[in-house]
């Protein structure tokens, strides 16, 4: 019988309300470019382990774990981030963290920790044949033919930042042709400011080299107001093996999937509140 009360209890409890969702990445970037359409997000960006690293000359680097979840009924995306510091990679390594943070995802547009990312996949291959997906933040994607659009932040110190949007639309493929016409439009605002600065200029572009990287050499001359025109010379860096496409005014960081699973840490710890002093045991 107190069985089946529990029962009817348990049956009866609300079920738990489904977190609140975050306003849509677009809206609380104020982006103005962001195409409507925008590629889906890479499915291995979910399933991979990814890992960074940093490791000066002088000692004192780490490795990162970084693991992305996607909203569920119970909780809001977001990304988990585990760290082991070193003094040297391999020596001296240090009791690793864990730490969370939230996630926004709006097809390849990601943010977290503060910063706003154009993603995109792509794999290296060795001479062994093994093959390593890369996870690169600060891509530009292709949003329908020969059209590539790119928003990215600046943390400019201080407690000041930016973010940026680009989009450029090539009356050519320019993988193919040479050369040919483009127009660019570019969105700039400071994170301070709910406005920003809109520009757009008709251009050429030249398919060219930077090393051995196929990209586009685009140039043009931007019109101001009571001012003569300034000249524009912008990059665009084709995907090509592991190098996915990208403008040259973003900051660009890769990730590799982990050959191996993060060490277990523990989380970083939570301050609580001030108890007083145990009372002495008698």
């Amino acid at each position: 019988m107190f069985a089946i009360a529990l029962t009817a209890v348990a049956a009866a409890a609300p079920a738990a309300e489904p977190p609140k969702r975050p306003d849509p990445l677009p809206d609380r970037w104020l982006l103005k470019l962001a195409p409507k359409d925008l590629p889906k997000t890479p499915e291995a960006f979910w399933k991979t382990t990814w890992t960074r690293h940093f490791n000066p000359r002088e000692g004192g680097g780490w490795t990162e774990w970084l693991a992305f979840a996607p909203d569920t009924d119970k909780a809001n995306a977001e990304v988990t981030v585990t760290r082991q510091n070193f003094r040297f990679p391999g020596l001296d390594l240090k009791a690793p963290t864990v730490r969370t943070a939230p996630l926004a995802v709006h097809g390849p547009l990601v943010e977290f920790d503060g910063k706003l990312y154009t993603v995109a996949i792509s794999e290296w291959k060795a001479r062994d044949g093994r093959v390593t997906p890369l996870l690169n933040l600060g891509s530009a994607v292709e949003v329908k033919p020969n059209v590539w659009y790119q928003a990215f932040s600046d943390d400019l110190g201080e407690g000041k930042g930016k973010v940026t949007e680009l989009l450029a639309e090539f009356a050519a493929d320019p993988r193919t042709k040479n050369e040919g016409k483009v127009t660019v439009r570019k969105h700039l605002r400071m994170l301070t400011e709910a406005k920003g600065e809109a520009t757009e200029f008709e251009g050429t572009f030249a398919k060219k080299e930077r090393g051995s990287r196929p990209g586009v050499e685009i140039t043009g001359f931007l019109k101001k107001s009571k001012a003569e025109p300034e000249a524009v010379r912008l990059w665009l860096q084709l995907a090509a093996d592991e190098e996915p496409a990208a403008f040259n005014l973003a900051r660009h960081e890769r990730l590799a999937g982990a050959s191996e699973p993060a060490p277990k840490a523990q989380p970083e710890p939570t301050p609580g509140l001030v108890q007083p002093p145990k009372k002495p045991e008698k």
